[in-house]
């Protein structure tokens, strides 16, 4: 087969259909590519993985709250690192806020 043969083979296939796309060796193919599928997690696995999430947004928070207090109290509020966590600071914060 020539190229013209082969050129002219690739055009009627498409005007033929508008969605075959011409391979490598000028034959058109309707063929999609082929999608992975992914191996489903027995339930174990996605109870662990579950539960592992939620420690880690729940360990995030905690963390990010202390981060927090340590750099209010003690960075712009010029208190030591240590009072921040004395309970007896909290109380005195209460008081100060919601005693009349």
């Amino acid at each position: 087969m020539t190229t013209q043969e082969s050129e002219h083979k690739q055009d009627q296939a498409t005007l033929t259909d508008p969605k075959a796309t011409p391979s490598k060796n000028g034959a058109s193919s309707k063929q999609k590519p082929k999608k992975k599928r992914k191996k489903k997690r027995s339930l174990g696995q996605r109870a662990l993985g579950s539960v592992a999430k939620w420690f880690f947004i729940i360990f995030c928070f905690v963390f990010s709250v202390i981060f927090g207090l340590v750099v209010g109290y003690s960075i712009i509020g010029e208190g030591s690192v240590g009072d921040v966590f004395n309970i007896g600071t909290w109380k005195h914060l209460y008081d100060l806020i919601f005693t009349r």
